[in-house]
């Protein structure tokens, strides 16, 4: 590994260290205010739905995420962006699919424990 990469490599640390100091903060407001969306939109008719049924929308929530990112992924290089700057983004990209991946497992898991076969 060549000095340039090392010095690459401990820049895109720095980038990801930021990003995930700003999620956590910011993440409670987010959920916060992605909850009073849902709330106007449909009211508490998910307090009547059953536990299983939320983690399936849930589960399909997960595979959009995953779909979506592939998608952008895959439009990256239009972006115009430098090498460099479409390196990190696409590696933002691939851990926002990988942690897709791991709630989907989770997600299925729970429906399975409640007793819903995943198919």
């Amino acid at each position: 590994m060549t000095d340039r990469d090392l010095l690459a490599e401990l820049a895109l640390l720095e980038r990801s260290q930021r990003l995930a100091r700003f999620v956590t903060a910011a993440w409670p407001v987010v959920v916060e205010r992605r909850l009073a969306v849902g709330q106007d939109r449909f009211g508490d008719s998910w307090s009547v739905r059953p536990a299983v049924d939320l983690i399936a929308e849930a589960v399909e929530e997960a595979e959009d995420l995953a779909a979506w990112s592939c998608l952008a992924a895959q439009r990256l290089a239009a972006a115009g962006l430098d090498a460099e700057a479409a390196s990190a983004i696409a590696e933002m990209i691939t851990r926002a699919i990988g942690a897709a991946a791991e709630a989907h497992a989770y997600l299925t898991a729970a429906e399975t424990a409640l007793g819903r076969p995943v198919a």
